[in-house]
Formats: structure tokens, C-alpha cells, sequence
């Protein structure tokens, strides 16, 4: 074990601190440094790199640098790993990303914001379904507001507001409510930007579109040539008021 200091050329000032093992074996991870607290085995440094047991804080972030050529496989890598010894079960969480911030003077640490991954079934070796959970707070709620399944069908829980264009193959809308005559899957198209609705201005509009030049054909574009056939639109035939709609 050896423990060397270099200081900076022509002066008396400290540059670097080394902590260095040697040994003649040949196994992995000998001459290992382990660190304890109060003989709690808190973490290791290995051959293959660190691990630190419980709760590890780090001012402002913490970076992960892959120096490695850059390729489709490479970069900076975080891994949440969950090991205790067993396979993982159903419902069991994977692991969490928490976004926190202090709610008093006297740093009591809230949740405002989470996201973890969740196996749907028992894990084994040719199983390995998780989905993924976005979760928000409302006062002091945590509310699941959207799942990423492994059937790569995202679920929101409540309503959901798109400003610009939803491009999809397929939107199926489902309202799991008990049925009745006011319950149902429901599409909305709504017109709102701060101001009453016009006389003669639109409400919202279905169009049924298609390509009008193919690929390999002159003039054809891969973002453009798609043509309107159909429509069905809502046209206000007033202008629109707390008793006129």
C-alpha cells in the first residue's frame, strides 16, 4: 500500500494525493480499498469500479463521463439496480428518480416529482417486464399521472392537452368509469386562445388526409404532399357569450 503526494514543478505547493495497492495475485478486485464507519461497511473501491452503501450527497450534480470512442452503445451511464439476492417479484420497484426541494428554513425535503420502474410480473430468465410511473404532487399528494407499460402503451390518468400536431396510427380513448348515460370515451377539440369565440370562427376540425405523390414519383417530398379529402368541422354561427354558444 503506498500513498504518494506530487507537488507542482519549482514550488513548495501540494498538486495531487495518491492512494495506490499492489498485489502479486492475478484475481479480480484484490487489493481492494474498503471504508467503514463505526464498522458499518459504507464502500468499496474495486477493480471494476465504486460502490457506496445507503445515502450519498453531492453538491450542485453528479456527472458520468464515458471516455470511450463514441458509438451507438457508448455514453455516460446511470444504473439503478435493486439486488437482494432474489429474483425481483411483481410489483416490485426497480428504482426511483425523486425530485426534491426544501419546504421550510430548516431543510425538511419534500417529493415534488417522481419517475421508477416497476416489474409487472416475477422476474426470471425470460421475463423481464417493467413499466415505467411518472408521478406529480399536488399540495402534498402524489398523484401516478401517466405509465409506460411493457406493451409500449402509455397510460395517462387524467385528461390530456396537446398544443400542436398528434401523429399516431391508432388513438384509442378509454374511460374506465363506471357507465352510465354522461360516461364514455370522449374527444374534445377545443378552440381557446383567451378571447370569446368569434362569429363564423372555427371550433375544431376533423380532416382525412392522404399522400398525393408517391415515393420514387417527381415532386415527391417526405414531408409534404399530403392532401386533405374530407372534413368535418364546428363553425360558430354567433359570436359567442355566457348565454349564446
Amino acid at each position: 500500500f503506498e500513498i504518494k503526494t506530487v507537488y507542482n514543478s519549482g514550488v513548495q505547493t501540494l498538486d495531487e494525493v495518491y492512494f495506490n495497492s499492489y498485489t502479486t495475485s492475478g484475481s479480480t478486485n484484490d487489493g481492494r480499498f474498503i471504508f467503514k464507519v463505526d464498522e458499518v461497511e459504507m464502500g468499496r473501491f474495486l477493480d471494476s469500479g465504486i460502490t457506496w452503501n445507503g445515502f450519498g450527497a453531492f453538491n450542485n450534480y453528479v456527472s458520468a463521463l464515458d471516455t470511450t470512442a463514441s458509438s451507438a452503445t457508448e455514453g455516460g451511464k446511470l444504473i439503478l439496480l435493486a439486488n437482494d439476492g432474489a429474483a425481483m417479484g411483481d410489483d416490485h420497484r426497480l428504482g426511483v428518480i425523486e425530485f426534491q426541494g426544501a419546504e421550510d428554513g430548516s431543510s425538511t425535503y419534500s417529493t415534488g416529482a417522481r419517475i421508477q420502474a416497476i416489474c409487472r410480473d416475477a422476474w426470471d430468465g425470460s421475463n423481464n417486464d417493467a413499466d415505467l410511473e411518472f408521478y406529480t404532487t399536488d399540495g402534498t399528494t402524489e398523484s401516478k399521472v401517466l405509465t409506460l407499460d411493457a406493451d409500449k402503451l402509455a397510460t395517462f390518468t387524467g385528461d390530456v392537452k396537446i398544443d400542436g400536431n398528434l401523429t399516431n396510427n391508432e388513438i384509442v380513448i378509454t374511460n374506465t368509469t363506471t357507465s352510465s348515460a354522461t360516461q364514455g370515451g370522449s374527444l374534445k377539440l377545443v378552440a381557446d386562445d383567451d378571447q370569446v369565440l368569434a362569429d363564423n370562427h372555427r371550433l375544431g376540425v376533423i380532416e382525412f388526409q392522404s399522400r398525393e405523390v408517391g415515393n420514387g414519383m417527381i415532386g415527391y417530398s417526405a414531408t409534404g404532399n399530403i392532401q386533405t379529402g374530407a372534413r368535418i368541422q364546428a363553425i360558430a354561427d354567433a359570436a359567442w357569450s355566457t348565454t349564446e354558444n
